[in-house]
């Protein structure tokens, strides 16, 4: 995502999300605390294990969202749960996801944030700088967008990034609604 940004050091992160097969967590379990990460029990959910390494946070993800049956019935565990199938090689062990799969992964987690605890600034300027750097399919971001309930939402974000960075998003009536 850093390298979306014109200087990838204006985007900062304050964890590393790595994302496995849930059947590989004990093997990763095993080679991370023997490599002296630290699991923090305290910090982790179901489908989200972290361990801190020199104070920094690695986030092990055995989905990339968990399951909130609250929040959208589920229906983000369920998009998601198949996200390796949109995984792209970018090189030797790094994986990144599919741009448009990805364009809704960062809707989706900016919904969460704005439904549970807020969020700042950087979680909108992700979404202009991403989809100006990457080959996003705004008709199949429209009809997943549209399958997730999150239209509306979606659409109103877009409007504030357009208005507020003076970015392009596609406005509403390209979802084809």
């Amino acid at each position: 995502l850093c390298n979306t940004y014109p200087s990838k050091e204006l985007r900062t992160m304050g964890d590393y999300d790595i994302l496995i097969h849930k059947e590989d967590f004990q093997a990763v379990d095993k080679l991370l605390r023997e490599n002296g990460f630290e699991f923090s029990d305290e910090d982790s959910e179901p489908y989200t294990k972290n361990y801190y390494y020199n104070n920094t946070l690695f986030e092990i993800h055995l989905n990339l969202v968990n399951k909130n049956p609250i929040i959208h019935s589920g229906k983000f565990f369920q998009f998601f749960r198949d996200a390796f199938s949109y995984a792209v090689k970018i090189e030797n062990y790094t994986y990144t996801l599919e741009p448009t799969y990805h364009m809704v992964f960062l809707i989706c987690h900016l919904e969460k944030h704005f439904e549970q605890n807020g969020c700042g600034i950087r979680l909108f300027l992700d979404l202009p700088f991403f989809f100006d750097n990457a080959s996003v399919d705004t008709e199949k971001l429209g009809k997943w967008i549209k399958g997730l309930n999150l239209t509306d939402f979606t659409t109103g974000v877009f409007y504030i990034c357009n208005r507020v960075f003076g970015s392009n998003l596609p406005q509403f009536s390209k979802f084809e609604i």
